[in-house]
């Protein structure tokens, strides 16, 4: 029986110093209903990971510290002040959308275009992103179902084009919410949510001199990186022609992925979107989210921001570096991994970027000889 996995992390401040390269398949703990959150360095709360089984029958269990959720369940798993209700629309693993990150989506079926109405009359034009998973993958009792990563993202719809058949939604990422509880799942997913703390928290763990030294230092290197990459670009503009674009797997930093680089860094500085800013029964014309207030001056709220919005902006050069970078983007969503983990993490794949766009360079300039 499968209900919520989950991993400790160790209370310690310099625990998530350190990064890991892939995910770990998460193991089976107890896990009581409401837990006091620890503020780590980086870590709002110390547990790492769980899957709530959504299945066929209608009933909820709660044995031994753990849960199991099954369709048809009509409250949260435990209830909350903190949390708000929003309808959600599910992904493959493949798809962890990051906050800062961006997606165009065409709805078409009823049940989605229902969610859709709801979204724009209720939730202020909010929903949830949530991964699911073949619930067999972490259960062997042959029941069936879906198992719902246990973090999942804050979306905004940002824009909303009605067609002749469904709709073309833009959605933006905004920020992680901790899933609390699946409240129906028809015609789709709704689930009660409470947002990750972020460092506009004051109750966060606040890191020391040497601390917030090293993550300045991150982010200075990452913004160096950031400006090389957009003046390598620059120079490869134009047709794709010549031995640089005959390599094997390369992709080429264009006009596209220079526009969604400017977009996530303008997304860091801009305005903050927040779980708890959202009222009952909010239509999308009563609240303009582009007004809210933006981050000011706290350079650890930026550092927060710009540590997802890189983690998005390099395209994969081969099926593997792809495999890895979709690996990367789940560690950094998890609640173990930290901002200077995520800052370094973030680093690296943009040095490998640099490095590759360096060498089409090089490629190119040999042509002209």
């Amino acid at each position: 029986m499968n209900v919520v996995h989950a991993r400790q992390a160790a209370n310690h401040p310099n625990r998530n110093l350190h990064a890991r390269s892939t995910p770990r398949t998460p193991r089976a703990v107890p896990l009581p209903t409401r837990q006091p959150r620890r503020q780590v360095w980086g870590v709002p709360d110390a547990r790492s990971w769980h899957y709530v089984k959504v299945g066929k029958k209608i009933s909820s269990q709660h044995r031994g510290g753990n849960f199991r959720v099954h369709a048809g369940l009509n409250s949260p798993l435990s209830e909350d002040v903190d949390c708000k209700q929003l309808p959600c629309l599910i992904f493959s693993p493949q798809e962890v959308f990051l906050p800062g990150s961006r997606k165009v989506l065409h709805l078409y079926e009823a049940r989605f275009l229902s969610l859709l109405d709801e979204s724009m009359k209720k939730t202020g034009g909010l929903l949830g992103h949530i991964i699911c998973y073949p619930a067999n993958e972490y259960d062997d009792s042959g029941e069936g179902g879906l198992a719902i990563e246990r973090v999942a993202t804050l979306c905004r719809i940002e824009k909303i084009e009605r067609q002749d058949i469904g709709a073309r939604v833009d959605l933006v990422g905004e920020a992680r919410m901790e899933v609390n509880g699946i409240v129906s799942t028809d015609p789709y997913i709704t689930g009660t949510f409470r947002q990750v703390p972020t460092f506009a928290d004051p109750t966060l763990y606040k890191p020391t001199e040497i601390e917030m030294s090293n993550v300045e230092g991150v982010v200075r290197d990452i913004r160096q990186i950031l400006d090389d990459i957009i003046q390598l670009s620059d120079r490869l503009k134009g047709p794709a022609q010549g031995e640089a674009e005959k390599v094997a797997g390369w992709q080429e930093w264009g006009h596209a992925e220079i526009s969604d680089l400017k977009r996530s860094l303008s997304w860091v500085d801009g305005s903050v979107v927040r779980l708890e800013d959202l009222a009952s029964e909010t239509t999308m014309e009563e609240i303009e989210w582009a007004d809210q207030e933006t981050l000011g001056t706290s350079p650890l709220e930026v550092a927060e921001r710009l540590s997802f919005a890189v983690l998005q902006l390099a395209p994969a050069s081969s099926t593997s570096e792809l495999r890895h970078l979709i690996g990367v983007r789940r560690d950094a969503m998890g609640l173990e991994c930290g901002l200077l983990v995520r800052l370094q993490l973030g680093r690296d794949l943009l040095e490998e970027q640099v490095r590759t766009l360096r060498a089409k360079v090089a490629l190119k300039s040999l042509e002209g000889l």
